[in-house]
């Protein structure tokens, strides 16, 4: 049951956020304070789906679960089974601090967790159909959330990844273009009403 559930928000994941959205547009309370907070944690979760994107490829964006030839254990794949998916944690917080509904953080926490942890687990079924011995070594080696060492491993490790890797950041930037266009407009709009 769980995974069928999975299996329907993955398809409608781009638009469960939005009744939030509504709600805490009308609740918006803007300070500068919660505009630069929330600026910072949509900058943060932003860089770490960039940084998973330029891994795993387009196959991000796909409404349907498919799968490459080979398991990614690169970059915050090595660290965390789900780099992409905490990424958009902090982003969908940064969107709570900038309307200064702070009282929501809470909710939103159980919200999040409930949209995707029934994703990841359809998603972790898929891959251990697929993938078998080397998807129950990788998850035994890899936490599901939150890497070991702290969030700061989710990021790119430097300057010079940006050079060594062009056609992967060309490719993370197209696949990206509209959830920075999401985010700026949501920004924007918070930015206005408040």
């Amino acid at each position: 049951m769980i995974k069928r559930f999975g299996e329907w928000i993955f398809k409608y994941r781009d638009y469960t956020p939005i009744p939030i959205l509504v709600f805490l547009l009308f609740k918006a309370q803007f300070s500068w304070f919660s505009f630069f907070v929330g600026v910072c944690l949509v900058l943060l979760g932003e860089m770490i789906r960039f940084n998973g994107v330029v891994h795993i490829g387009a196959v991000s964006r796909t409404r349907k679960h498919s799968l490459g030839a080979q398991l990614v254990e690169s970059g915050p794949f090595g660290v965390s089974r789900n780099p992409l998916y905490i990424g958009n944690f902090f982003i969908a917080l940064g969107v709570v601090f900038l309307t200064g509904v702070y009282w929501f953080v809470p909710f939103y926490i159980i919200l999040f967790f409930i949209q995707y942890y029934p994703i990841v687990i359809w998603e972790e079924a898929n891959l251990l159909k697929t993938f078998g011995d080397t998807y129950i070594n990788y998850c035994f080696k890899i936490p599901r959330w939150v890497p070991r060492s702290g969030f700061r491993e989710l990021l790119p490790p430097n300057l010079g990844y940006f050079t060594q890797n062009k056609k992967s950041i060309r490719d993370a930037i197209r696949s990206e273009r509209n959830t920075v266009l999401a985010i700026l407009l949501v920004s924007v709009l918070f930015g206005v009403v408040g």
